[in-house]
């Protein structure tokens, strides 16, 4: 006999005869997980954690430049948000709301439509007065489209951009001249398939797979050496006494790795990234050391 069973959204029919003891674990949770905590997709910009892209993005900016200009990024949007008829837009729109009791208004994530005012569930997200419909995130093609295709699945990313122009005082200290604002297109993000909506935020996964050139690819989990320096010896270079060399290896957080090693004529070189090696005298010139600084290092 036959037994049915749900599982998001997906009616199983299992014909096996031995019931399951242990029900199977979602085996691409983590990936899943791990990602919508990478994008963070559906949050407010006051919402979002310091991690993913968001730290990527607080690490590198505020760009300066002599101290008189600065580049800083405000927020980031992941998406193009909507209504249906497309006359409301922006992420902000989907999370305004009203108070019919005290008649407030607000832009934050609703609990239950508890009004953060009054505190009664009187509170109600506003929706187009056209096409009466709540700003949700808009695909300009679906999964099925992008893989008959040969497209990739992607969304674009957006970053609020702040130029801030620097002056200074009498008493030598900075005061903001002027400021512009503006949204600008960086770049179009691979997603994990696919978009779906759960408790009343979209999120991205559940497939867990990504969908590049209409060919379905996955992220395989690898071990990443530690942060650090390494010493090694050298099992193939010599110099001329027939000594071995030990070449040593500088690993960052993040960024690109930095070999130190030896030739066969007792010469020390650089090498980034396994690229072309180059002496350490001029490795040492770029990071602005002056000649006699050089010479006491070496």
């Amino acid at each position: 006999m036959s037994n049915f069973r749900t599982v998001k959204n997906t009616i199983r029919k299992s014909f096996s005869k031995i019931k399951d003891i242990v029900p199977v674990p979602d085996l691409i949770e983590i990936q899943s997980t791990s990602f919508n905590d990478f994008v963070q997709l559906d949050y407010l910009p006051e919402e979002r954690e310091n991690v993913g892209l968001e730290k990527v993005l607080r690490d590198i900016f505020p760009v300066e430049h002599d101290s008189d200009l600065s580049l800083e990024c405000v927020s980031y949007e992941i998406g193009n948000w909507a209504c249906t008829c497309g006359k409301v837009t922006g992420i902000e729109n989907r999370y305004k709301w009203s108070c019919s009791s005290c008649e407030k208004t607000g832009c934050s994530r609703l609990d239950r439509g508890s009004c953060t005012s009054c505190k009664k569930q009187a509170a109600k997200y506003i929706v187009c007065t056209n096409c009466l419909s709540r700003v949700g995130i808009c695909l300009d093609v679906t999964v099925d489209e992008c893989r008959s295709r040969g497209q990739t699945f992607s969304l674009p990313l957006k970053i609020k951009i702040q130029l801030v122009s620097w002056d200074r005082d009498q008493a030598d200290s900075k005061v903001v001249r002027d400021i512009k604002e503006q949204n600008i297109f960086f770049t179009d993000l691979p997603i994990m398939t696919d978009v779906y909506e759960e408790g009343g935020r979209f999120k991205v996964g559940s497939l867990g797979t990504f969908l590049i050139n209409g060919v379905d690819r996955v992220i395989v989990s690898q071990l990443h050496r530690s942060p650090g320096v390494v010493f090694s010896q050298s099992k193939k270079v010599k110099d001329f006494r027939d000594r071995p060399y030990y070449l040593a290896r500088i690993i960052p957080m993040r960024g690109s790795w930095i070999d130190f090693e030896f030739d066969s004529n007792d010469m020390l070189y650089v090498r980034i990234d396994e690229t072309t090696k180059f002496l350490v005298t001029t490795f040492l010139q770029a990071l602005r050391y002056t000649r006699d600084e050089r010479i006491s290092l070496l």
